[in-house]
């Protein structure tokens, strides 16, 4: 926002014809206020219009700024239909302690002081391990023999520049993106790290 004090008088000389650029009177102040109370929320209310027509999911993390107030980020991912793809979107900064409750900051940013803060209670738990957890389950329906001829392609071209060159002709020749074989990963009942 302090831009704002050098980039009016900036704008004012580089078009000095210009009867809009001589016109405009605005300082951080100002663009403070505009950003807050008319661009911030006018955003605001188009992103919860579409919400309200959509399924939706929190993502949530906590940090402490320079001023030493601890802030819980609030995002919300969803399929954006006007953009047709999942997305992802700033939705609110939550101070978690205020300064009038002393018994908040003894309690600390705890899940279970983070989750009493709001009317709609919700779990945010590890997008990892989530995932891991789905593909463990999904992988117990496939046959093993589909996990080993994948494990098997990896381990033919894994120390071979000879295979791997001749995979990226064949890949050129077909006309399409190049792509790396990549190593599977442990599915089958075995912890990854997140």
């Amino acid at each position: 926002m302090k831009l704002c004090d050098h980039l009016v008088p900036l704008m004012k000389n580089i078009f000095p014809d210009s009867r809009i650029a001589k016109e405009i009177q605005m300082a951080r102040t100002k663009c403070t206020g505009v950003v807050k109370n008319v661009l911030g929320q006018c955003c605001f209310d188009e992103l919860t219009e579409e919400l309200r027509k959509t399924r939706f999911s929190f993502l949530i993390d906590e940090s402490t700024d320079i001023g030493t107030v601890k802030n819980m980020c609030v995002c919300v991912r969803y399929f954006s239909l006007k953009l047709n793809r999942v997305t992802t979107r700033f939705f609110s900064l939550v101070q978690c302690f205020s300064s009038k409750n002393a018994d908040e900051a003894n309690t600390g940013a705890t899940a279970e002081a983070l989750v009493r803060m709001g009317a709609i209670q919700f779990i945010q738990k590890c997008v990892c391990h989530s995932l891991h957890l789905c593909a463990s389950e999904a992988c117990k329906v496939l046959p093993r023999y589909c996990e080993d001829l994948a494990r098997d392609i990896f381990n033919f071209f894994k120390h071979s520049s000879k295979r791997q060159a001749q995979f990226q002709e064949f890949q050129e020749i077909c006309n399409i993106e190049p792509h790396k074989i990549l190593r599977p990963s442990q599915t089958s009942g075995l912890d990854t790290d997140c």
